[in-house]
């Protein structure tokens, strides 16, 4: 999962950092707000959480974030999903986030899906996007 988010960055533009939180023990040998050396990121970090729950640490550091409509939370569980949101976050599935993983396209209606139902990855999107400015903005 991790090299497919560095590889298609779903989350967009390269300057929008990602943070993928793990339900992590002491087993893993790492500590919170660190990545162990089987993980890492690098449009963005990998957090493995240690004396509290993944969800636990998702939901404070939305807390925490000074521009919270800013923040966007990618999560199937209904009550990060919840909580999160009311707090001022945007909230996405992660079929709907990362369904090309899954090998399944985005949510119809959905920036990716072209009107007859074809998928474009946002990378795609992204290389149609550069290739259209060399050509309209000259």
């Amino acid at each position: 999962m991790l090299s497919w988010i560095d590889q298609c960055r779903p989350q967009g533009s390269a300057r929008n950092t990602v943070t993928v939180v793990f339900d992590g023990d002491k087993g893993l040998g790492t500590h919170a707000g660190t990545a162990g050396p089987q993980a890492s990121l690098a449009s963005g970090r990998v957090i493995f959480t240690h004396g509290e729950s993944a969800d636990d640490y998702i939901k404070a550091e939305v807390e925490k974030a000074g521009n919270k409509k800013r923040c966007v939370v990618v999560s199937d569980d209904k009550d990060v999903r919840l909580y999160t949101r009311a707090l001022g976050a945007q909230v996405v599935r992660v079929k709907e986030f990362a369904g090309d993983l899954f090998g399944k396209p985005k949510v119809p209606g959905k920036s990716g899906v072209t009107p007859d139902g074809k998928h474009v990855s946002l990378s795609q999107a992204h290389k149609i996007n550069k290739e259209l400015e060399k050509i309209w903005l000259k």
